[in-house]
Protein backbone atom coordinates (compact mmCIF):
# COMPACT_ATOMS: atom_id res chain seq x y z
CA UNK A 1 0.00 0.00 0.00
CA UNK A 2 1.12 3.43 -0.70
CA UNK A 3 0.42 6.40 1.79
CA UNK A 4 0.80 9.53 0.26
CA UNK A 5 1.63 12.12 3.30
CA UNK A 6 2.75 14.76 1.00
CA UNK A 7 -1.04 16.08 -0.20
CA UNK A 8 -1.41 17.08 3.43
CA UNK A 9 1.74 19.20 4.12
CA UNK A 10 1.02 20.52 0.62
CA UNK A 11 -2.43 22.13 1.95
CA UNK A 12 -0.42 22.93 5.10
CA UNK A 13 1.88 25.34 2.35
CA UNK A 14 -1.25 26.20 0.82
CA UNK A 15 -3.46 27.34 3.67
CA UNK A 16 -0.01 29.73 5.30
CA UNK A 17 -1.02 32.98 3.33
CA UNK A 18 0.18 35.63 5.56
CA UNK A 19 -0.90 34.71 8.81
CA UNK A 20 1.71 33.87 11.50
CA UNK A 21 0.32 30.82 12.78
CA UNK A 22 1.98 28.15 11.33
CA UNK A 23 2.48 25.34 14.10
CA UNK A 24 -1.54 25.50 14.24
CA UNK A 25 -1.98 25.07 10.82
CA UNK A 26 1.06 22.48 10.37
CA UNK A 27 -0.55 20.36 13.46
CA UNK A 28 -4.18 20.80 11.28
CA UNK A 29 -3.11 19.92 7.93
CA UNK A 30 -0.20 17.41 8.22
CA UNK A 31 1.43 16.71 11.66
CA UNK A 32 -2.36 16.02 13.55
CA UNK A 33 -3.20 13.39 10.79
CA UNK A 34 0.14 11.56 10.03
CA UNK A 35 1.17 11.67 14.23
CA UNK A 36 2.23 8.50 14.38
CA UNK A 37 4.32 7.72 11.46
CA UNK A 38 5.55 11.04 11.64
CA UNK A 39 6.57 10.93 15.73
CA UNK A 40 7.87 7.46 14.45
CA UNK A 41 10.42 9.02 11.89
CA UNK A 42 11.40 12.00 13.91
CA UNK A 43 11.47 11.51 17.19
CA UNK A 44 12.15 7.75 17.28
CA UNK A 45 13.79 6.83 14.36
CA UNK A 46 16.02 10.30 14.31
CA UNK A 47 15.86 11.12 17.01
CA UNK A 48 14.83 14.99 17.04
CA UNK A 49 12.27 16.75 19.27
CA UNK A 50 8.86 18.64 18.86
CA UNK A 51 11.19 21.96 19.13
CA UNK A 52 13.22 21.04 16.47
CA UNK A 53 10.32 20.52 13.93
CA UNK A 54 8.52 23.46 15.80
CA UNK A 55 11.32 25.73 15.22
CA UNK A 56 11.92 24.37 10.75
CA UNK A 57 7.69 24.84 10.80
CA UNK A 58 8.00 28.65 11.91
CA UNK A 59 10.63 29.15 9.19
CA UNK A 60 8.83 27.71 6.07
CA UNK A 61 7.47 30.30 3.43
CA UNK A 62 4.97 29.65 0.99
CA UNK A 63 7.35 29.31 -2.05
CA UNK A 64 9.75 27.25 -0.19
CA UNK A 65 8.32 23.62 -2.08
CA UNK A 66 7.34 25.52 -4.96
CA UNK A 67 10.16 23.55 -7.03
CA UNK A 68 8.92 20.20 -5.24
CA UNK A 69 5.53 21.10 -6.30
CA UNK A 70 6.52 20.91 -9.70
CA UNK A 71 8.80 18.11 -10.23
CA UNK A 72 6.06 15.95 -9.03
CA UNK A 73 3.62 17.69 -11.42
CA UNK A 74 5.92 15.96 -13.74
CA UNK A 75 6.31 13.10 -12.33
CA UNK A 76 3.28 10.65 -11.09
CA UNK A 77 4.83 9.31 -7.82
CA UNK A 78 1.99 6.98 -7.00
CA UNK A 79 1.82 5.51 -10.28
CA UNK A 80 5.76 5.57 -10.57
CA UNK A 81 6.03 3.73 -6.92
CA UNK A 82 3.55 0.86 -7.20
CA UNK A 83 4.99 0.37 -10.45
CA UNK A 84 8.64 0.23 -9.18
CA UNK A 85 7.53 -1.95 -6.10
CA UNK A 86 5.21 -4.53 -8.14
CA UNK A 87 8.48 -4.68 -10.18
CA UNK A 88 10.77 -5.79 -7.58
CA UNK A 89 8.18 -8.01 -5.76
CA UNK A 90 8.59 -10.55 -9.31
CA UNK A 91 12.43 -10.43 -9.40
CA UNK A 92 13.15 -10.83 -6.02
CA UNK A 93 14.32 -14.28 -5.42
CA UNK A 94 11.80 -16.35 -5.12
CA UNK A 95 11.80 -18.04 -1.02
CA UNK A 96 9.76 -19.91 1.00
CA UNK A 97 10.78 -17.65 3.49
CA UNK A 98 10.11 -14.08 1.82
CA UNK A 99 7.29 -12.12 1.23
CA UNK A 100 7.17 -9.66 -1.36
CA UNK A 101 4.71 -6.98 -0.38
CA UNK A 102 6.01 -3.55 1.44
CA UNK A 103 3.92 -0.47 1.82
CA UNK A 104 5.71 2.87 1.19
CA UNK A 105 4.91 6.31 2.86
CA UNK A 106 5.19 9.07 0.73
CA UNK A 107 6.02 11.98 2.95
CA UNK A 108 7.91 15.47 3.19
CA UNK A 109 10.28 15.78 6.49
CA UNK A 110 13.39 18.36 7.21
CA UNK A 111 16.09 16.16 8.19
CA UNK A 112 15.07 12.89 6.24
CA UNK A 113 17.19 10.55 3.94
CA UNK A 114 15.82 10.69 0.50
CA UNK A 115 14.97 6.86 1.08
CA UNK A 116 14.70 4.14 4.06
CA UNK A 117 13.50 1.62 6.64
CA UNK A 118 12.24 2.01 9.59
CA UNK A 119 9.86 -0.47 11.56
CA UNK A 120 6.39 0.94 11.90
CA UNK A 121 3.55 -1.25 13.65
CA UNK A 122 5.82 -3.97 14.09
CA UNK A 123 6.66 -3.90 10.07
CA UNK A 124 9.19 -2.83 8.45
CA UNK A 125 8.28 -0.19 5.88
CA UNK A 126 9.47 2.01 3.11
CA UNK A 127 9.70 6.13 3.96
CA UNK A 128 10.49 8.31 0.59
CA UNK A 129 11.28 11.65 2.11
CA UNK A 130 10.17 13.72 -0.99
CA UNK A 131 12.51 17.13 0.48
CA UNK A 132 15.55 15.65 -1.09
CA UNK A 133 14.35 15.35 -4.68
CA UNK A 134 15.66 17.33 -7.50
CA UNK A 135 14.90 14.72 -10.19
CA UNK A 136 13.75 11.49 -9.84
CA UNK A 137 16.55 9.53 -12.32
CA UNK A 138 17.70 7.53 -9.63
CA UNK A 139 14.42 7.30 -7.51
CA UNK A 140 13.82 3.07 -9.34
CA UNK A 141 16.83 2.45 -7.80
CA UNK A 142 16.70 3.89 -4.51
CA UNK A 143 13.01 2.18 -4.19
CA UNK A 144 14.68 -1.47 -5.08
CA UNK A 145 17.16 -0.70 -2.57
CA UNK A 146 15.39 -0.27 0.37
CA UNK A 147 12.60 -2.93 -0.84
CA UNK A 148 15.29 -5.38 -0.58
CA UNK A 149 16.08 -4.22 3.03
CA UNK A 150 12.29 -4.10 3.91
CA UNK A 151 11.94 -8.10 2.49
CA UNK A 152 15.09 -9.09 5.00
CA UNK A 153 13.58 -7.40 7.76
CA UNK A 154 10.62 -8.71 7.47
CA UNK A 155 12.21 -12.18 7.20
CA UNK A 156 15.07 -12.17 9.91
CA UNK A 157 14.19 -8.77 11.81
CA UNK A 158 15.43 -5.63 11.72
CA UNK A 159 18.38 -6.69 14.40
CA UNK A 160 21.48 -7.37 14.57
CA UNK A 161 24.24 -4.89 14.14
CA UNK A 162 27.11 -7.16 13.66
CA UNK A 163 29.47 -5.01 11.56
CA UNK A 164 29.38 -8.67 8.64
CA UNK A 165 25.85 -8.70 8.74
CA UNK A 166 25.88 -4.82 7.76
CA UNK A 167 28.20 -5.30 5.14
CA UNK A 168 26.65 -8.26 3.32
CA UNK A 169 22.55 -6.24 4.25
CA UNK A 170 23.63 -3.48 2.21
CA UNK A 171 25.86 -5.16 -0.23
CA UNK A 172 22.98 -7.48 -1.42
CA UNK A 173 20.51 -3.86 -1.64
CA UNK A 174 22.88 -2.85 -4.05
CA UNK A 175 23.21 -6.16 -6.05
CA UNK A 176 19.54 -6.40 -6.07
CA UNK A 177 18.69 -2.92 -7.53
CA UNK A 178 20.87 -3.38 -10.09
CA UNK A 179 18.90 -6.88 -10.89
CA UNK A 180 15.96 -5.14 -10.55
CA UNK A 181 17.21 -2.55 -12.97
CA UNK A 182 19.97 -3.29 -14.74
CA UNK A 183 21.90 -1.51 -17.50
CA UNK A 184 23.09 1.52 -15.30
CA UNK A 185 26.70 2.37 -14.87
CA UNK A 186 27.99 0.22 -11.48
CA UNK A 187 28.54 4.08 -9.89
CA UNK A 188 24.60 4.67 -9.99
CA UNK A 189 23.88 1.56 -8.12
CA UNK A 190 26.39 2.97 -5.27
CA UNK A 191 24.57 6.47 -5.88
CA UNK A 192 28.46 7.65 -6.24
CA UNK A 193 29.53 9.73 -8.88
CA UNK A 194 32.06 8.94 -11.32
CA UNK A 195 35.21 10.37 -9.79
CA UNK A 196 34.27 8.79 -6.35
CA UNK A 197 33.44 5.81 -7.67
CA UNK A 198 36.76 5.59 -9.63
CA UNK A 199 38.86 7.05 -6.59
CA UNK A 200 37.49 3.84 -4.30
CA UNK A 201 38.67 1.25 -7.34
CA UNK A 202 42.19 3.24 -7.18
CA UNK A 203 42.66 2.63 -3.33
CA UNK A 204 41.45 -0.59 -3.02
CA UNK A 205 43.72 -1.97 -1.75
CA UNK A 206 44.55 0.55 1.18
CA UNK A 207 41.14 0.53 2.01
CA UNK A 208 40.55 -3.50 2.12
CA UNK A 209 43.98 -3.70 4.33
CA UNK A 210 42.60 -0.81 6.86
CA UNK A 211 39.87 -2.97 7.19
CA UNK A 212 41.41 -5.98 7.85
CA UNK A 213 44.09 -3.80 10.78
CA UNK A 214 40.71 -2.52 12.27
CA UNK A 215 37.59 -4.62 11.52
CA UNK A 216 34.82 -3.32 13.17
CA UNK A 217 37.19 -0.86 15.47
CA UNK A 218 36.84 0.91 11.88
CA UNK A 219 33.77 3.06 12.66
CA UNK A 220 31.11 3.62 10.78
CA UNK A 221 31.75 3.59 6.87
CA UNK A 222 28.50 3.77 5.60
CA UNK A 223 27.09 7.71 6.14
CA UNK A 224 30.61 9.44 5.50
CA UNK A 225 31.22 9.82 9.34
CA UNK A 226 35.08 8.09 9.04
CA UNK A 227 36.95 11.06 8.11
CA UNK A 228 40.04 8.78 6.92
CA UNK A 229 37.86 6.76 4.30
CA UNK A 230 35.59 8.04 1.00
CA UNK A 231 31.94 8.48 1.76
CA UNK A 232 30.20 5.17 1.61
CA UNK A 233 32.78 2.92 1.26
CA UNK A 234 30.75 0.13 3.02
CA UNK A 235 28.30 0.10 0.88
CA UNK A 236 30.92 -0.43 -2.08
CA UNK A 237 33.03 -2.60 -0.10
CA UNK A 238 29.29 -4.86 0.86
CA UNK A 239 28.74 -5.04 -2.70
CA UNK A 240 32.10 -6.39 -3.96
CA UNK A 241 31.82 -9.43 -0.96
CA UNK A 242 27.87 -10.02 -1.99
CA UNK A 243 28.67 -9.83 -6.15
CA UNK A 244 32.08 -11.88 -5.59
CA UNK A 245 30.70 -14.53 -3.69
CA UNK A 246 27.50 -15.01 -5.91
CA UNK A 247 29.50 -15.33 -8.89
CA UNK A 248 32.21 -17.93 -7.23
CA UNK A 249 29.22 -19.71 -5.45
CA UNK A 250 25.76 -19.35 -7.40
CA UNK A 251 24.10 -19.22 -3.81
CA UNK A 252 21.55 -16.10 -4.46
CA UNK A 253 18.81 -16.69 -1.45
CA UNK A 254 18.91 -13.39 0.21
CA UNK A 255 18.10 -14.74 3.83
CA UNK A 256 21.07 -17.12 3.28
CA UNK A 257 23.28 -14.72 2.11
CA UNK A 258 22.38 -12.57 5.14
CA UNK A 259 22.34 -15.80 7.66
CA UNK A 260 26.19 -16.62 6.20
CA UNK A 261 27.25 -13.09 6.28
CA UNK A 262 30.12 -13.83 8.73
CA UNK A 263 31.53 -16.86 5.97
CA UNK A 264 31.17 -14.12 2.82
CA UNK A 265 32.94 -11.71 4.85
CA UNK A 266 36.38 -14.08 6.15
CA UNK A 267 36.12 -15.97 1.91
CA UNK A 268 36.54 -12.17 0.63
CA UNK A 269 39.25 -11.20 2.76
CA UNK A 270 41.05 -14.63 3.62
CA UNK A 271 40.40 -17.03 0.58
Amino acid sequence: MIHSLYRDFFQFIKSIGGRDDRWRLFVRHYYGKHRDFLSRVWFHSQGFTEENIRERVERIRPGDYAWLQGALELYNIELKTAGILSHCEKVFPNTVYCTGHCDAYLFIGFFSPDAFVIEHHGESVICVGLERYRRFRHYPLLLAHEFCHCVINRTLGPGNGRFHYKLVKEGLAVHFSKIAFPGRRENEYLFLRTGAYNDMQTQKRSIFEKLLREGERIGDIFHGQNGELPNRIGYYIGYLMVKEFIERTGKTDPVWLIEHAERIYMDFFYS
